[in-house]
């Protein structure tokens, strides 16, 4: 059967929106992980901890604080609704103003979280961060309008901003000698100005009227996003949160050892969103089009990366956990390996799978459905939270993480392959799974210290991208679909 203009066109540009959103996020990755590494060296475990607490809750707001506006944007003016610019306008006036009603109750309720997580300062430093929280959410509404527009490169521009703006600032607070919580958590409000002074004009959105006119489509679709949210970023928090209420037997050391792990973790995460903003745009045109089987195929593809490619660098990192944690913190961090072996699986791995399998959801009208998965794995990691933490402290959190998220994967997996067919091509993750935990074993049995553990990750990456190579995992027509630039419009 010959392929249709269409699915050549979706897939092209898919492909392209990919490549482009990747540079961004690669260099957003590397720019965040050189800012995390020069504040907990400067810092060090206790008062990294206290910084790790703070924005995991400032991150977890700003994103639930979205209110699913953004994701809906991207669906909508994808999807070629006629009214694109009333949509935008009310978007972004629903956006602006939800977010600065955040900001006046983040800032009232600074001391009940400062009491609650036992953060010292806590009122203080609090409320310095919620100060972000309008310009980061101008900066998120004009990059999911540009991903709806299929605009990737500008929006990989603004992220590229984003992200070098955080290097700079707290090189410029090394260079002063005004390193602390306070001074990196204003860091992270320049960087989301920096981002929006690149997209914003681009976007136009200081040509804009305020408007509600659209709300009805907007807040429909937006709804059930919010609520998947929720239990998103419930789910990320939730472990950190939770050692830190009901963890009084854990040393402050400790959970400054685990908020680094974290975040390390996380280090996957921004692949997810790669996958999230070219998912929703393309499944739903391609839907819009009557196309179920390019949509389909555009699923597989991503879980085609997700087994082939995440799973692998989830491993490696595992494996040299300990020596990782050590070469880029310090060694006082050091034995944060056994929390970050599991984290990756847990929140590295996890979410990414989460995320890409709810934007699925997302294209495909199904939001709803994606939300009410990610509730109920919420609920069963309150319970094994609550439970798991008081017997094992950090471990007990960092297992709970693990479950839960496999939870979420599962049951979205399950209705995500419903809507669209088959996404997965059992004989490639199998053949993956073995791969990584050859490469696994292989760094595990390895013993490395400082450069060493850099040379040691590069050399298992290669060693495994050759097996992929000879196994059938990674083949030629991927290679030759990533180096394609001729793209129909």
């Amino acid at each position: 059967m010959p392929t249709s203009p269409h699915r050549n066109t979706a897939i092209a540009r898919a492909t392209t929106g990919a490549v482009w959103q990747m540079m961004g996020v690669l260099c957003l990755t590397g720019s965040s992980y050189v800012m995390v590494m020069l504040l907990a060296r400067q810092l060090g475990p206790s008062a990294y901890g206290v910084f790790g607490v703070v924005y995991s809750v400032l991150l977890a707001s700003e994103l639930v604080m979205r209110l699913g506006v953004p994701q809906a944007i991207t669906r909508l003016v994808a999807a070629g609704d006629p009214r694109a610019t009333d949509i935008v306008a009310t978007g972004l006036t629903i956006s602006v103003v939800a977010n600065l009603l955040a900001l006046a109750v983040f800032w009232s309720v600074a001391p009940i979280l400062a009491d609650v997580l036992n953060v010292a300062d806590g009122t203080r430093l609090f409320r310095i961060a919620s100060l972000d929280l309008p310009f980061f959410a101008m900066y998120t509404y004009a990059s999911h309008v540009l991903i709806g527009r299929h605009d990737f490169r500008i929006n990989a521009i603004g992220t590229c901003a984003y992200g070098l703006t955080k290097v700079a600032g707290v090189v410029a607070l090394l260079a002063t000698d005004q390193v602390g919580v306070a001074g990196a958590l204003v860091v992270n409000i320049a960087a989301s100005v920096v981002g929006l002074l690149v997209q914003g004009p681009t976007v136009a959105l200081h040509r804009l009227r305020p408007t509600l006119r659209s709300r009805a489509a907007v807040v429909g679709l937006a709804a059930p996003i919010l609520l998947a949210d929720l239990g998103v970023q419930g789910m990320l928090g939730l472990d950190l949160w939770s050692l830190n209420a009901l963890g009084t037997a854990v040393g402050d050391e400790v959970k400054g050892v685990y908020a680094a792990a974290l975040s390390l973790a996380r280090v996957p995460n921004l692949l997810g969103f790669v996958l999230a903003t070219v998912m929703i745009p393309s499944i739903a045109r391609s839907l819009a089009h009557g196309d179920r089987p390019t949509a389909a195929r555009l699923a597989r593809g991503a879980t085609w990366f997700l087994a082939a490619m995440v799973l692998p660098a989830c491993a490696v990192i595992a494996s040299s956990a300990d020596d990782v944690m050590g070469f880029l913190f310090s060694d006082a961090f050091a034995p944060g390996g056994k929390y970050l072996a599991l984290l990756v699986f847990a929140q590295g791995l996890g979410f990414t799978c989460l995320i890409a399998l709810q934007s699925m959801l997302v294209g495909a009208g199904r939001p709803l459905t994606g939300a009410k998965c990610i509730l109920a794995a919420l609920i069963v990691a309150i319970a094994l939270n609550v439970t798991l933490i008081a017997l094992f402290g950090a471990v007990g959190a960092a297992i709970s993480a693990l479950a839960s998220f496999a939870t979420a994967v599962i049951l979205s997996g399950t209705f995500v392959a419903r809507e669209l067919g088959s996404i997965i091509e059992l004989r490639v993750v199998v053949r993956a799974a073995m791969a990584s935990l050859a490469v696994g074993v292989l760094g595990w049995m390895i013993p490395s210290h400082g450069w060493q553990v850099l040379l040691e990750l590069v050399g298992l990456g290669v060693a495994y991208l050759a097996i992929a190579w000879l196994t059938g995992i990674l083949r030629p027509e991927h290679i030759q679909l990533l180096l394609k630039k001729q793209i129909t419009r």
